[in-house]
């Protein structure tokens, strides 16, 4: 009988502390405080909070909340989930704005 879809399932459904959901997302653990205690501002006036739970006298998410919790912010700011800003192709003229940016920049700090 093969259970790894089922250890799969566990592990995500896994509580985690706030730092260890920080390095998952890739963010400051105060932001993770901030998505549970105040939300998100999303379109429409509303505000989207990480699911989290308080066990043994400290807060605690899954990685499941985690992913759910970014692809609905993704969603609700108009972004495609699942396709990484860096791979969608800039057109030539945004390509040379974004190089006379970067060279005013350096010649700014004297680079």
């Amino acid at each position: 009988m093969n259970h790894s879809g089922s250890l799969l399932n566990n592990h995500l459904d896994a509580q985690i502390g706030l730092p260890a959901a920080a390095k998952l997302a890739g963010v400051n653990p105060a932001t993770i405080w901030r998505w549970i205690k105040e939300g998100v501002a999303i379109p429409g006036g509303k505000r989207l909070h990480l699911c989290a739970q308080r066990l043994g006298g400290r807060w605690t998410v899954t990685e499941i909340a985690i992913r759910e919790f970014i692809t609905l912010l993704t969603e609700a700011h108009g972004g495609q989930v699942g396709v990484p800003q860096a791979q969608v192709p800039r057109s030539p003229a945004a390509r040379r704005k974004a190089a006379e940016r970067a060279s005013a920049e350096l010649a700014a700090v004297g680079a």
